[in-house]
């Protein structure tokens, strides 16, 4: 096991064993002594779902969680669990069928849920959503499977949409490919996420998708290229996700299967983000100059590098 979740283990107790993938982002980029980011403030996971009442209690208590960002789309997950009653939940839903025939604009839609403690707060950002969905899955479909899919999304059965673009888009496409499409199609969902990091008053914060691997692993690489982290420490950041997963490698293999996601999609290879990085540089300059790009300029890295760094240095 990951030698930082034995340390969580040992000192929070049991809730950690209903998280995967779990760790403090302050304490996975600290190498020889060099910290980047300061411990306590990021942390990252896959799924809080599994989480009880008992179990997300000592979560909070154990790193006063203030504010959880989940990059899920509106299909994963369950409403209503115990971690929703804690956090009452903002989102941006965007997946309906007719949205990949039109422009209109996502709407944003407030939890009714009564706020547990002030303060405190759960913000879903669909990452891989509208745009992801419309210009690269929907671009790269067949006139035949758009007809299979829109058919699909229609009469509500998601588990055969999902199959669909799994088994014939996304497989096909492999992890890398699909990371660099991420950067390129989702950049309005990318500067949402990455707002969250720049208010001060939002900390310690937590985000997680479903294995908290990909789309994390995207945020958390674009965080830790705003503190200066250097490229083969986010690279050794991103393949420790492999053992944090170890423990449900078996199953996650079964559930991709069923989604037609090939084993490749279970993994975190080093090679995958060093590839990553290449791209970044080679189309925008690297980590810095993209995000410049996509909005999320000098004003807002320097609001995140304040609130993250144990030296502030802007680049």
């Amino acid at each position: 096991m990951n030698p930082i979740s034995n340390a969580v283990q040992s000192k929070e107790g049991a809730y950690i064993e209903a998280l995967i993938n779990f760790r403090d982002v302050g304490i996975s980029t600290k190498v020889d002594g060099q910290q980047y980011v300061k411990e306590g403030l990021i942390f990252r996971s896959g799924t809080l779902d599994q989480l009880t009442n008992e179990q997300v209690e000592q979560f909070i208590q154990a790193h006063n969680i203030k504010t959880i960002l989940d990059l899920r789309t509106s299909w994963e997950g369950k409403d209503n669990l115990p971690i929703d009653k804690n956090f009452p939940t903002t989102a941006i839903e965007n997946i309906k069928a007719i949205d990949l025939l039109t422009d209109a604009t996502p709407e944003r839609h407030e939890s009714n849920e009564p706020e547990i403690e002030r303060g405190r707060q759960k913000y879903r950002v669909n990452f891989a959503g509208r745009n992801f969905e419309r210009n690269v899955v929907w671009n790269m479909c067949t006139l035949w499977l758009k007809l299979r899919l829109m058919f699909w999304i229609l009469v509500g059965n998601k588990v055969h949409a999902t199959l669909l673009v799994g088994s014939e888009v996304l497989t096909p496409m492999g992890l890398p490919t699909m990371y660099k499409q991420f950067l390129k199609a989702c950049k309005n969902e990318i500067l949402d996420a990455l707002r969250i990091f720049a208010e001060p008053s939002n900390y310690p914060i937590h985000v997680h998708c479903t294995q908290g691997k990909d789309r994390t692993g995207m945020v958390c690489m674009l965080l830790q290229g705003i503190a200066g982290v250097p490229e083969d420490v986010i690279v050794a950041d991103y393949a420790r996700t492999e053992e944090g997963l170890a423990p449900v490698l078996p199953q996650m293999i079964k559930e991709m299967a069923k989604s037609g996601l090939s084993e490749e999609f279970a993994t975190a290879r080093p090679e995958y983000m060093r590839e990553v990085l290449s791209y970044l540089k080679s189309e925008y300059g690297g980590i810095i100059p993209y995000l410049n790009a996509i909005g999320c300029g000098p004003s807002w890295q320097d609001r995140i590098r304040k609130n993250i760094c144990t030296e502030v240095v802007s680049n």
